[in-house]
This record gives C-alpha cells, sequence and structure tokens, in this order.
C-alpha cells in the first residue's frame, strides 16, 4: 500500500511546477506518471516510504514501464 506521505510529496511536486508555468499538459504527464510509479510500487514490492528508495528501485520501475 502506498503511504500518504508519498501522495503528499507527489502533491508538493507538482504544484511548484504549475507555479513555474509549466503547461497544464506537462502537468498531467507528470502527474499520470506519479500514478503510475505510486502504483507500480506495491505491484513490485517496492518499499513504500520515500526515504527507502534506493536508485536500484527506481530503476526497476523504469525497466517494468520502458
Amino acid at each position: 500500500m502506498v503511504t500518504e506521505s508519498l501522495q503528499s510529496l507527489s502533491s508538493l511536486y507538482i504544484t511548484p511546477c504549475g507555479i513555474e508555468g509549466k503547461s497544464p499538459e506537462t502537468l498531467r504527464s507528470y502527474a499520470e506518471t506519479l500514478k503510475l510509479f505510486m502504483s507500480t510500487v506495491g505491484r513490485l514490492g517496492l518499499p513504500d516510504e520515500p526515504a527507502l528508495f534506493r536508485p536500484a528501485d527506481v530503476y526497476e520501475f523504469l525497466g517494468h514501464v520502458g
């Protein structure tokens, strides 16, 4: 299960991107990628706490969606 902290961090990333003037399409793309990441974390058995992520976890995610 994905923790609130991961979801909160996603919002904390997307909101400033909008303030910086990123296009609505870019914001949607970022949000979709983060949602995919959060849903994949549980399926792959990756850590659901951001502090526990390792570069290898991100590469494993990319290997499954790429």
